[in-house]
């Protein structure tokens, strides 16, 4: 691992700094499918700019409606949600256009894109938001016209859930999953007619299928042996897939036909692969203790998963590329904090080992189609606060933050090199990465309340400075 620090420019000798939060884009389309790239900056007219990362020409500006706050890429290629202090939008880059979400100003500004609760989401054009609190304020948004539709209101039944514990849209576009705890509904977004999901009283741990023809789901009768189940997104061929006297969860494989599948006791569990199409079954590991977090990489070959046990949180990386799938406990990631979590679908982890008493903080990186493990950053003592990473959707590479009594600085993880560039900071600002992980963007809060946005390669070699404030990397 090697580590460059980067100074600061001379322009922006001023009160400066960042805060990062949770981001993770699902790499839903290939980098050729994304639309017009680049960064989103909130200019000093007031307008919203899609700004080219090399050449810092304007390529679309929207007008908007109040001060912008945050934004977010969207799931269909070249749109993006946008935040201000009086509304939502769907930014269109592909041909300039705003078009607003219809929400209460309270409800729109809590707003979340990416949440535990849509796991295994692959809507396109259609893509979910919600708040923390889920329930009532969780929406499907058609990112071509701007509609808005509340989930609990597609559900057809009162009174209405009071939480949704999970949401997720078929890769057709059309079908999409609720759970509010207990039972699970289908509902078709073009006829609006929603069913309730299997023939007993709790229903739970029900995922679309990675081409969206098919859901799996598992149910538990009253007596009788809990389910594993899968049938058509019509809801016709419902078939068992296995009973056990146990808890069974099934969780689709990206990319093929395959499941992971746990059989969960009350003391621990036994982890194997199932082909639906062959009926086959390989066991690929027993554990004690519960499956905390389930990451596939992008394209299935691999994951990471964390059983959390008496004496502490295991790590295991999955090698499932072949047809004999083997499981390796990761003896470098005990007890860590990984990121970006459960069931998501990126290439890249990166893990947080909290400092003790004996041991000072470490950073290290986890590429999921290899195994291999990277050490980015150690020494990282007790005062430190290390922040949420930003993981890029397209590329190997991650962004988080380390604020200690030493250092304040953005840190850019390559996965590439196994390099650490890190842009030394005072308090105030912000950082976004590029999608494709081979540049990352560092905002500046200037004493005259404006804004500037400097580039960096992967390499930390300065680029162009943006002015304005850089909300997101589409």
């Amino acid at each position: 691992m090697t580590q460059r620090t980067l100074a600061r420019r001379t322009l922006l000798m001023a009160t400066i700094g960042l805060a990062i939060g949770p981001r993770l884009v699902r790499a839903q389309t290939s980098e050729s499918e994304r639309g017009p790239g680049g960064l989103l900056v909130a200019t000093a007219n007031g307008s919203v700019d899609l700004v080219d990362a090399i050449s810092g020409a304007t390529m679309v500006s929207f007008a908007t409606a109040g001060t912008p706050i945050a934004a977010w890429a969207g799931t269909a290629p070249g749109t993006a949600i946008l935040q201000t202090d009086t509304e939502l939008a769907v930014l269109n880059t592909n041909d300039g256009s705003s078009k607003p979400i219809s929400l209460a100003a309270d409800v729109g500004a809590q707003i979340l894109p990416s949440s535990i609760q849509f796991r295994g989401s692959e809507g396109i054009q259609n893509m979910l938001l919600g708040t923390a609190s889920s329930g009532a304020d969780t929406f499907v948004v058609d990112l071509r016209t701007g509609e808005r539709m509340a989930v609990i209101g597609l559900l057809g039944v009162t009174p209405p859930p009071v939480q949704l514990s999970n949401v997720a849209i078929a890769a057709d576009d059309v079908h999409l999953l609720a759970w509010d705890g207990r039972t699970t509904w289908i509902v078709d977004l073009e006829t609006r007619v929603a069913r309730v999901l299997g023939t007993a009283p709790f229903t739970f741990s029900a995922g679309f299928s990675p081409d969206g023809t098919r859901l799996v789901y598992s149910q538990q009768p009253t007596r009788g042996k809990t389910e594993i189940r899968m049938q058509t997104v019509d809801g016709t061929d419902d078939r068992v897939l296995f009973q056990s006297d146990d808890i069974l969860v099934g969780l689709w494989i990206p990319g093929g036909e395959r499941m992971l599948l746990d059989d969960r006791t009350d003391s621990g569990g036994t982890l194997s692969i199932f082909n639906p199409v062959t009926e086959r079954r390989l066991e690929l590991l027993s554990y004690t203790g519960a499956t905390s977090i389930v990451q596939f990489a992008i394209d299935g070959v691999a994951a990471l998963v964390g059983i959390e046990g008496a004496s502490g949180r295991d790590w295991y990386w999955l090698d499932l590329s072949g047809d004999t799938a083997t499981a390796t406990l990761l003896t470098d990631l005990q007890d860590a904090v990984v990121s970006p979590g459960f069931a998501f679908h990126a290439d890249v982890a990166v893990a947080w080992m909290a400092p003790t008493d004996l041991v000072s903080g470490r950073v290290k990186g986890v590429n999921l189609p290899t195994g291999k493990i990277t050490t980015f950053l150690q020494a990282i003592e007790s005062d430190a606060e290390v922040s949420q990473p930003m993981i890029a959707p397209f590329g190997p590479g991650a962004l988080l933050t380390v604020d200690s009594f030493t250092e304040f600085a953005v840190h850019f993880l390559n996965f590439t090199d196994g390099s650490d560039q890190a842009v030394d900071l005072m308090k105030g600002g912000s950082a976004v990465i590029a999608p494709t992980g081979d540049q990352f963007a560092v905002i500046h809060d200037l004493n005259s309340g404006q804004h500037a946005t400097v580039v960096y390669d992967a390499h930390g070699n300065e680029g162009m400075t943006v002015p304005g404030e850089a909300l997101a990397w589409l």
